[in-house]
């Protein structure tokens, strides 16, 4: 004889509070048969090999595990966990202590403490192990294995939850309806992540990082990083891995490896079609502007800007591309350098490398230029394929006053030496 082996007189004194006709689900040797307590002295007198007892609940086809001190309000529920509470229909506790389904059908606890199910309607959802875990109001399909703390609730579907501390996936609830607003969603381990209102996007591991209102997006590991789509149309399929305090905002395809406090989006009113834009390393990069801001990349340095840029580079160094929105630059490149800008009008294909306090600004067309090292070095006005390498203070001015959008230099050049002027 098991030390599972127990006769039923040693079990009870729940069977005693029964009246003869009360049916008990008797599990014997691979299979469970029902039998009228007032049928049972068979048992009584014998020894049952690997039993379990149960008695029923109160709901219609529902049953207790004898012993358990759970209830079972819901029809065809089962609780086999102690001082379990079942009172949705269909459900089941299996193993565990204090865990608790209320409302909604079909619903799952499997052991672990103080889990639960429930609040204003819910099916098919299950939890696994952990440790006051709850999946609750209009969730459906959703899942929670083991982690301490984590919640899934107001309107989420086929989503889940595994491991981890004080994550949450939340929808949104309208009024008293319940209406699904997110869908296929992840949090894998990690501590107070949170992904609200959006749709099949993931965070795995890290701290304090969210997803709001970004569809198909992923934060992997890292801390306090936010990609926030603000209700905005096509904000999606934005990734942040790593780093902290980084946030892609009111944008898509874009990307953020590492750093910190780093942006790619506007923090300012809504903006629309910004999108592949990419930023690796550094501290308090930013690319943003008014609109159409396309494949730029910031890669290291600090405090670098690209602002209304397009297919622009820098790389290192704190650089700034068209500063507060004064137009707006295609393939434009920044490599290292501090306080080196570019601004204004038409800025094309041109490049500042290195040096110190360097510009190229206009506010007509400017395109093919470059500037290579120095200091205080400035291309000014509307230039075509003009240089400057080295030096101080020298400058190429293509800018006439009253007269707007002509070029007036082009090929122009000063290498080294000091306030030389071309213009």
């Amino acid at each position: 004889m098991s030390r599972r082996d127990k006769r039923i007189d040693q079990l009870k004194p729940e069977i005693d509070k029964l009246k003869g006709t009360d049916l008990i689900a008797v599990y014997s040797e691979g299979r469970t048969e029902k039998h009228p307590v007032g049928n049972l002295s068979d048992y009584i007198n014998g020894e049952l090999s690997g039993s379990t007892i149960w008695v029923r609940g109160d709901g219609t086809d529902s049953a207790v595990l004898v012993g358990s001190n759970s209830t079972v309000s819901g029809d065809n529920s089962i609780s086999s966990g102690l001082n379990g509470d079942v009172s949705g229909n269909n459900s089941s506790i299996s193993g565990g202590l204090d865990n608790t389904i209320t409302f909604g059908n079909q619903n799952f606890i499997g052991g672990g403490t103080n889990n639960g199910i429930g609040g204003k309607g819910g099916n098919n959802n299950g939890v696994v192990g952990g440790n006051n875990n709850e999946v609750t109001t209009f969730s459906y399909e959703c899942f929670i294995g083991g982690g301490i703390s984590n919640t899934v609730v107001n309107g989420q579907s086929g989503s889940t939850i595994l491991g981890g501390y004080n994550n949450t996936l939340e929808g949104y609830e309208f009024g008293n309806s319940s209406q699904i607003i997110g869908r296929y969603n992840s949090i894998v381990g990690g501590i107070s992540n949170d992904i609200i209102v959006t749709d099949s996007s993931s965070i795995l591991a890290g701290s304090g990082n969210t997803i709001d209102r970004s569809e198909k997006s992923s934060i992997i590991g890292g801390s306090l990083n936010l990609i926030d789509g603000d209700d905005g149309d096509d904000r999606s399929e934005n990734t942040i891995v790593g780093g902290s305090s980084n946030k892609i905002t009111r944008t898509k395809r874009s990307s953020i490896i590492g750093g910190e406090n780093n942006q790619i989006g506007d923090s300012g009113n809504l903006r629309v079609g910004i999108e592949q834009n990419f930023i690796a390393g550094g501290h308090n990069n930013t690319i943003y502007g008014e609109g159409g801001e396309t494949n730029n990349v910031s890669i290291g340095g600090n405090n670098n800007r690209v602002d209304n840029g397009y297919n622009t580079t820098i790389m290192g160094g704190t650089n700034i591309v068209n500063d507060n929105g004064d137009g707006f630059g295609d393939n434009n490149s920044f490599i290292g350098g501090s306080g080196n800008e570019a601004k204004g009008g038409l800025l094309n294909n041109s490049s500042i490398i290195g040096g110190i306090d360097n510009k190229i600004q206009n506010y007509n067309t400017l395109e093919n230029t470059i500037l290579i090292g120095g200091s205080g070095n400035t291309i000014d006005g509307s230039q075509i394929s003009s240089a400057i390498v080295g030096g101080d203070g020298n400058v190429i001015n293509g800018y006439t006053a009253g007269v707007n959008n002509v070029v007036n230099g082009k090929y122009n050049g000063i290498f080294a030496g000091r306030d030389n002027l071309i213009g």
